[in-house]
């Protein structure tokens, strides 16, 4: 596009938001660009500087969000215990996983719990957001006591905690931790 084109375009744009909100901030700025626009040698500076008088520059929320999960190596803290394991054990946990998953889907949230917990002192990242997952939703059941659910959410809040130091990107820890 042309310099005089651009120029003529941003014109007409800021002829249009000053009839639109005449007492606004950013109509305002908007009116010195319209009456500047010609006089000045480098528009596009003076343009970049007026935007930052009208818009206050702030943080996205959701680039804060998201940096933690752009990390392209997904298991960067993953616990010394977990790489020492033997391949049975790794094949054994896996098993369990698997099995607890099972559970979980079929609402046998005490069975789930159970399956996982021979594996909780391993440190293992997948186990233990597994276990504070099903202990939480055996804590939300009717049959449980006050005191009871109160344990099992601590203890679901303790083995959630331990995932986030192990691996803080993974997804699931993050979703489990903000629902405990």
């Amino acid at each position: 596009m042309l310099p005089f084109k651009r120029l003529l375009t941003i014109n007409v744009i800021t002829g249009q938001f000053i009839h639109l909100k005449p007492l606004s901030k950013f109509s305002s700025v908007l009116a010195e660009l319209k009456l500047n626009l010609i006089k000045w040698k480098h528009p596009s500076k003076q343009i970049l500087r007026l935007s930052r008088q009208a818009v206050k520059p702030q943080t996205p929320l959701l680039l804060l969000w998201t940096v933690p999960f752009l990390s392209s190596d997904t298991a960067v803290k993953e616990g010394s215990e977990v790489k020492k394991m033997s391949n049975q054990q790794k094949k054994e946990m896996n098993d369990a996983i698997v099995e607890s998953d099972e559970l979980f889907e079929s609402n046998k949230y005490q069975e789930a719990t159970s399956a996982l917990l021979p594996f909780k002192d391993i440190n293992d990242v997948e186990v233990l957001w597994r276990i504070s997952r099903a202990q939480y939703k055996a804590s939300q059941s009717s049959s449980v006591s006050d005191a009871e659910k109160r344990q099992m959410i601590q203890e679901a809040y303790d083995s959630i905690t331990k995932a986030m130091e192990l691996n803080d990107s993974h997804w699931a820890v993050h979703k489990w931790m903000s629902v405990l």
